[in-house]
């Protein structure tokens, strides 16, 4: 299964068995000459399920049925209402989604094994469940205004499913942290890490340990300073992020998940900090834009070593300003 364009139909869902005669439209979705872009398309227990927009519902969740070879939509929301479905997440044979009904909100749903479909509910008025991520076979994701069944936890909250699909959270610091504040949810390996706030550290760099316990990696800011760390990318097995330190400003940072592993990256010699944008990894490389007095705002990487490398278009210290940066099936594109 894939997605094509004709010339006539606009995009839409194809099969192909591996022969020219058994290429075909798998089903026009939206009907017209409009396109309902089928995306995210996975396989979970040998039915592929993907999003798609009829032009009726807006986006919602759609399988191919694999007794008849029909693509049907899954109602969520009840009459011709959205549901938004996102973050769609495989763990095993089971398909976890955020949804939003008119009763419930936004919640976390699942297709389970048998291809039923049900709702998890985290709170009253709906929980807002995001980041979906899937850690050796345990759904972990932030959810907001949420009620563990004693108490009302608060706001973005590390979440679990446990095997019977219990949710539980997390605790961020000492005991239930009503602001936790939880972001940035990235998998590094088998290290999950994410930025999150408690009272002593501010907003800092956080993973799972082996145990599943939430620990401080790095008090980068220190004391009970925000340091921020945001635009997280993995690259190997390393976590790149940008944080501030309260010495040099915002600065590239990288960590393996140990605090003596977790390390400035600096590419501007001041206190300034380095305006770094457009991150993204190609084969295994990240580039991105960054300034500095000696270079201007220019692109840059991270070369075999680990460290920033400047690739100084504009020579000196005048200014390239590459932007747009996109990864086309390994070659770097930028403008």
């Amino acid at each position: 299964y894939f997605t094509a364009e004709d010339g006539v139909k606009g995009r839409e869902l194809w099969k192909s068995d591996g022969t020219a005669t058994g290429t075909v439209l798998a089903k026009d979705i939206n009907g017209r000459t409009l396109p309902s872009n089928p995306t995210n398309l996975i396989n979970v227990g040998n039915t592929l399920y993907f999003l798609a927009d009829n032009g009726i519902n807006g986006q919602e969740l759609w399988k191919v049925d694999p007794t008849t070879g029909a693509p049907v939509q899954l109602e969520i929301n009840s009459g011709n209402q959205p549901s938004y479905v996102n973050y769609l997440t495989k763990v095993g044979s089971k398909l976890y989604f955020s949804a939003y009904d008119v009763t419930n909100g936004y919640e976390l749903r699942k297709i389970d094994t048998d291809g039923s479909l049900s709702r998890i509910d985290l709170g009253t008025d709906g929980s807002n469940p995001t980041n979906l991520t899937n850690v050796n076979g345990t759904l972990y994701f932030r959810s907001d205004n949420s009620y563990d069944g004693t108490t009302n936890v608060g706001y973005g909250q590390l979440w679990k499913l446990d095997s019977n699909d219990d949710p539980s959270v997390i605790p961020i610091g000492a005991g239930i942290n009503p602001n936790a504040q939880v972001d940035n949810i990235t998998l590094v390996g088998t290290t999950l890490f994410f930025s999150a706030y408690d009272a002593t550290n501010g907003i800092e760099l956080w993973k799972l340990d082996t145990s599943g316990n939430a620990v401080l990696v790095k008090d980068i800011y220190v004391g009970a300073n925000y340091s921020y760390p945001d635009n997280f990318f993995a690259v190997g097995g390393t976590l790149y992020f940008t944080a501030e330190d309260g010495v040099k400003g915002r600065e590239l940072w990288k960590s393996d998940g140990t605090a003596t592993g977790t390390t400035r990256l600096e590419i501007n010699a001041g206190t300034t900090g380095t305006n770094i944008t457009n991150m993204v990894s190609v084969a295994g490389t990240l580039y991105f834009t960054a300034q500095n007095a000696t270079n201007g705002q220019e692109l840059w990487r991270i070369d075999a070593a680990g460290n920033p490398e400047v690739l100084d278009i504009d020579a000196g210290t005048g200014a390239s300003y590459p932007n747009n940066l996109t990864n086309v099936n390994g070659t770097l594109y930028f403008q």
